[in-house]
């Protein structure tokens, strides 16, 4: 078995962009991928020759990794989710986070509340979104990071759907409470995946191929 060069990577590398798989974090999960195969080979074909019969694999791959990194993210929101119940750190943040909404229920009105809380869960996704602009080369240049700030989609359902039912909450002060408590603590997990998550597959990349 032989072991690829750093020349060997960047040769897959410029070979899958040139057949233009353009997002980097696709193109480095191809090369893991692909490398690690030929590498059981390499002793029976060339290293283009090999990378020529797997374009039906690598067309395939790429057709499917969106949808495979959506649900990922998607999976991983609700595990970040959960954490607020067993990690010690995270528990902390939640019971900070129930001591504000208890002062909000009882010093200020059901509406004035319902405000409060809505301005909380918005900030959240503003704040999303100018970390989305902040890096914006990252976004354009990975499929991961467009798919990774779609953990957002689900706290701005909580935030719209709450426009629409906002005299159905006001009359239910319970139901409210809870209904943005859930919707905050999401949204506070899908910012976490975001900042933990966004450039790492950059790093992973400039380790394989630079």
């Amino acid at each position: 078995m032989m072991k690829l060069t750093k020349e060997d990577i960047q040769f897959i590398d410029k070979f899958l962009f040139d057949k233009g798989i353009k997002y980097i974090d696709v193109r480095t999960e191809l090369i893991d991928h692909l490398a690690s195969d030929y590498e059981e080979h390499s002793q029976i074909i060339e290293l283009k020759d090999y990378l020529n019969s797997k374009n039906i694999f690598i067309d395939e791959f790429a057709k499917k990794h969106k949808s495979i990194v959506h649900w990922r993210y998607q999976k991983l929101l609700w595990i970040v989710f959960f954490q607020f119940f067993y990690k010690i750190k995270r528990i902390f943040i939640l019971l900070g986070f129930l001591a504000i909404s208890y002062l909000i229920a009882t010093k200020f009105s059901v509406i004035t509340a319902q405000r409060a809380y809505s301005i909380i869960l918005i900030s959240f996704i503003f704040y999303a979104l100018i970390i989305q602009i902040k890096d914006r080369k990252v976004v354009k240049n990975t499929q991961l990071a467009q798919s990774l700030f779609v953990v957002m989609s689900l706290p701005s359902v909580f935030f719209y759907l709450s426009i629409g039912i906002k005299e159905t909450l006001q009359a239910n002060p319970l139901v409210m409470y809870c209904y943005f408590t859930l919707a905050i603590l999401l949204a506070y997990s899908a910012i976490t995946i975001i900042k933990n998550e966004r450039l790492a597959v950059l790093t992973r990349y400039n380790e394989l191929v630079n």
